[in-house]
């Protein structure tokens, strides 16, 4: 299996018996995403930085947004990492048109 399945995988378990307000908090950053401004962006990429970070078993993630993509050459907005393994994976988090956030 991928990671990247792998993680897909962990990140869904992450729900798993949650209070509910973890749903409303991330529910609100990401349709902040959806509207497109470009500071409610960043937070939606921060905020899924920190949720992986705390919650998503065998998985660390790092906000890359800043670091190198002002000039557009590369689309990644966090990096994550398998712990087990050490293998990285570029994330982008983007929304096309009217539809939900979608991981890349």
């Amino acid at each position: 299996m991928l990671s990247f399945d792998k993680f897909l995988t962990k990140f869904v378990e992450s729900f798993s018996g949650k209070d509910p307000i973890i749903f409303s908090a991330l529910g609100n950053v990401f349709s902040m995403r959806v509207i497109g401004n470009k500071t409610h962006g960043d937070l939606a990429e921060i905020a899924l930085t920190e949720y992986i970070n705390q919650l998503v078993d065998g998985f660390t993630a790092k906000h890359t947004g800043k670091e190198k993509f002002r000039a557009k050459e590369f689309e990644e907005d966090i990096r994550i990492t398998e712990t087990g393994t050490k293998e990285e994976m570029p994330v982008s988090i983007k929304t096309y048109g009217f539809g939900p956030l979608q991981l890349s």
